[in-house]
């Protein structure tokens, strides 16, 4: 036969003789014995159907075993204490299993120069004298490569092209801690499926010439002696790809790159002055560059996507360019620089969660030029900086702006800023003298600036500010100030015990403030329900001041004053419009200018003359009625409706919308001198066949959002049909008659016809029925007459019988 079957149960053999058998070319069995004698197997066989476990043999059994060609199954070598060298399977060629070589005390080598394919994984570790490794030819190994050793001085595997093509999941090449191995060459290696970790090892060069995909990780970590990594063709990584602590790594060149799935981290490469990654474009993780020394300089031109960038501790880095980054849906964070100039420059990112600059001994150039939207912090901190912080696109800060503790600083510029939601934060800048932040609307935190170097001037620092909802602080050459109101004339400097409070001024009447008081002016505003000095309100644009001149000015209010701070003291546009009270300034029938803010409800507003500073609505319906109502600085709606019956709105600022609904009949309107911005819907109501005309925006000089019109008529007529034009000054309702005049006319006729005739008829009728009436009377007078004549016949009649 050809088979030798039947010792699988067999654990005891003195003498295995299997000669003269010239077909033989099997041996079955052999996974549980222990061989103690003879074996001679015929030169016919080759293969081994099963697990072939050599522990328990010599080094002389081994040599018996040199023509065999393939083991089914797997190759063991564990805890052996005899074997030196694993060198007799000359012709071992195939293993379907896998290779564990584990806890071999005396082994000091492993050669198996003809092996070529290892269907399950390559295990050896723990062999603590194994100094050498010749897997030659082998080609594939379709699970792991776990080797580890302290010994270990060489590894062959120069033929390999392909590692975990049963896709197993896991680690699947790890070469670490290897003190004593200077060099690993996978020279052939296309792809990996699966992580690679080359760790704690003394290698001095890495050689990965063709590996192009990497389906997991790949780990290079503290490698002491690692100066060159051969990665020339790595085109992407599904992973993490982290190469660090490499103390000796000088060059890094991953010019094809263009895809990390994970985390690039690039970080304690002391002597790493050669960074190539110019055709990187996405890393769905974090980029993180830290710790590299001798770095001059970081250049992503193709990088448009990241989650996370940190750029710490590269001590001598020059210039950080990143043009070519659009998206960062997380954090960036620059610092940590401290010897020569360093340049940042990332002019097409157009949002950013946190955004920290901090610790760098001299920043030459920052840009951002396209950034609209910080999700969370912008902090620039303990730097020098040469040129002005410029940021010209910025309108939303969703955390706190905080510049503090910059030497050099001459200048801050926020051009289109208008909101922060945390704190404004600009001092111990010890040479800035301009602040602009001229569209600043509000600050949900607190409010902290100071120009130590020269005098603040209100209106041109914050212009526009409306709303500071924590604390002030506001000091300049001179003093400070606790609170401040857009409405602080130019004229009034920030001086000594000089405060604003609640939107008005009260210099205190005891002669310590007298420039700011005697200079006291205040224009386009209007204070109105409180004491001139005490907590006032302004409106940007305030109410007439009489109400028989709608049309007047909202006025000035000025003078020198007096320590009694009394109204007399102060000319006035309108006396009229001044109460009786000379405390008090007042406009009757006349709202203050608070914000109207409507959540998750619905609110009718009923208001003959109404004065709002900004209306917010948020997933909720605000329904204006037979109202006149100014709105100051805006209207925000957030998925929201916003309806008017037979109301004026005047909107001196814009409408914002998000998806929202606005829905008006042909009696109201809305005035907006602003435009509109966003998604929203206008339904218009008709209400008449009059012409009526809505005028609902400007659109000069608007970038406008995307609105819909819905006409509905709630009047039915078909002569009539509605519809909305578009024109320089608005958006008109026109209703027109389509008919003509001659079937209006006709239309009109018609029914007069009809009650012409109703009214003959009954003209007629009224007639008939009044000649019946007469003829019945003429008839009953004639009855009536007869029986008359027939009662006097009778009694006389009966008088002359009783006479006879």
């Amino acid at each position: 036969g050809t088979n030798f079957w039947a010792m699988n149960n067999l654990t005891k053999l003195l003498v295995l003789a299997l000669f003269l058998n010239l077909m033989l070319t099997t041996v079955n069995g052999l996974i549980c014995l222990d061989l103690l004698g003879l074996i001679l197997l015929p030169l016919g066989c080759d293969k081994i159907d099963g697990d072939f476990d050599v522990s328990e043999l010599s080094e002389s059994d081994l040599t018996k075993f040199s023509q065999i060609v393939d083991i089914a199954g797997n190759l063991l070598l564990e805890a052996s204490g005899s074997i030196t060298a694993l060198d007799t399977f000359s012709s071992l060629i195939n293993v379907d299993g896998s290779i564990v070589i584990q806890n071999n005390d005396l082994l000091e080598s492993v050669l198996l120069p003809g092996l070529q394919h290892i269907a399950g994984s390559v295990i050896l570790e723990g062999n603590q004298n194994l100094g050498s490794i010749d897997f030659g030819s082998v080609t594939i190994i379709s699970e792991h490569i776990l080797i580890s050793g302290a010994g270990l001085t060489e590894i062959k595997l120069n033929k390999l092209i392909g590692i975990g093509e049963d896709s197993v999941a896991g680690t699947l090449l790890n070469i670490s801690n290897m003190p004593l191995l200077n060099t690993l060459e996978l020279d052939l290696i296309e792809s990996i499926t699966g992580n690679v970790v080359i760790e704690n090892n003394l290698l001095s060069s890495i050689s990965l010439p063709k590996l192009n995909i990497l389906n997991g990780d790949l780990l290079i970590n503290n490698n002491g002696l690692l100066s060159d990594i051969s990665l020339i063709e790595l085109n992407q990584v599904d992973g993490d790809l982290s190469i660090s602590g490499n103390e000796q790594l000088t060059n890094l060149n991953l010019l094809e790159l263009t895809h990390v799935d994970g985390v690039l981290s690039i970080g304690g490469n002391e002597l790493l002055t050669d960074l190539n990654l110019m055709n990187l474009v996405n890393i769905n993780g974090a980029l993180d560059i830290i710790g590299n020394s001798n770095v001059p300089i970081i250049d992503l031109p193709s990088l448009e996507v990241a989650e996370n960038i940190e750029i710490l501790g590269n001590s001598k880095l020059g210039s950080v360019l990143l043009n070519g980054l659009s998206t960062v849906t997380g954090n960036i964070h620059i610092g940590d620089i401290d010897s020569g100039s360093l340049e940042i420059v990332i002019d097409n990112l157009l949002s950013v969660g946190d955004l920290v600059v901090e610790n760098i001994l001299n920043l030459s150039q920052i840009e951002f030029l396209s950034l609209s939207t910080v999700a969370g912090d912008l902090l620039i901190q303990e730097s020098n900086i040469e040129s002005p912080l410029e940021f010209p696109l910025l309108g939303e800060i969703f955390g706190n702006l905080d510049i503090s503790n910059i030497q050099g600083l001459v200048g801050v510029v926020f051009d289109v800023l208008e909101n922060v939601t945390g704190n404004v934060t600009i001092l111990d800048n010890d040479s800035v003298n301009i602040i602009e932040l001229p569209n600043l609307l509000r600050i949900d935190g607190n409010l902290n600036i100071q120009l130590l170097n020269v005098m603040i001037n209100v209106d041109t620092l914050l212009p526009k500010l409306i709303s500071v909802e924590g604390s002030v602080d506001v000091c300049d050459s001179n003093g400070c100030c606790d609170s401040i109101s857009p409405l602080f004339s130019e004229t009034c400097q920030l001086n000594e015990k000089c405060a604003i409070e609640n939107g008005c001024l009260d210099c205190g009447f005891d002669g310590e403030c007298e420039t700011c008081f005697d200079n006291f002016t205040l224009t386009n505003g209007w204070c109105f329900n409180c004491e001139i000095f005490g907590n006032c309100t302004f409106i940007t644009d305030g109410p007439p001041l009489s109400e028989s001149d709608p049309e007047s000015d909202p006025g000035t209010i000025s003078g020198s004053g007096s320590e009694s701070g009394t109204i007399s003291d102060y000319s006035v546009m309108d006396s009229s419009a001044i109460s009786s009270d000379s405390t008090k300034s007042t406009v009757d029938g006349i709202n203050t200018n608070v914000d109207l803010i409507v959540d998750n409800e619905k609110r009718e507003i009923r208001e003959e003359n109404a004065y709002y500073d900004l209306v917010t609505v948020n997933s909720g319906t605000l329904v204006f009625v037979n109202s006149h109502v100014t709105i100051s600085n805006g209207i925000i709606l957030n998925e929201s409706n916003l309806e008017l019956v037979e109301s004026e709105i005047t909107l001196n600022s814009d409408l914002l919308s998000s998806n929202s609904n606005l829905k008006m009949d042909d009696k109201s309107q809305l005035n907006i001198s602003g435009c509109i911005d966003g998604e929203l819907s206008v339904e218009i109501s008709v209400t008449s066949n009059e012409d009526s005309t809505v005028n609902l925006i400007n659109h000069d000089n608007c970038n406008q959002g995307k609105i819909e019109y819905i006409l509905t008529r709630l009047v039915e007529d078909n002569c009539f049909e509605d519809e909305v034009a578009e024109t320089g000054d608005g958006l008109n309702l026109v209703t027109k008659n389509v008919c003509g005049e001659e079937f209006l006319m006709l239309k009109i006729f018609i029914p007069i016809g009809i009650c012409v005739v109703a009214i003959v008829f009954m003209i007629i009728g009224y007639i008939s029925i009044t000649r019946r009436k007469k003829k019945v009377i003429l008839g009953i007078r004639s009855n009536l007459n007869n029986v008359m004549d027939f009662d006097t016949t009778t009694s006389e009649e009966a008088s002359s019988v009783n006479t006879s």
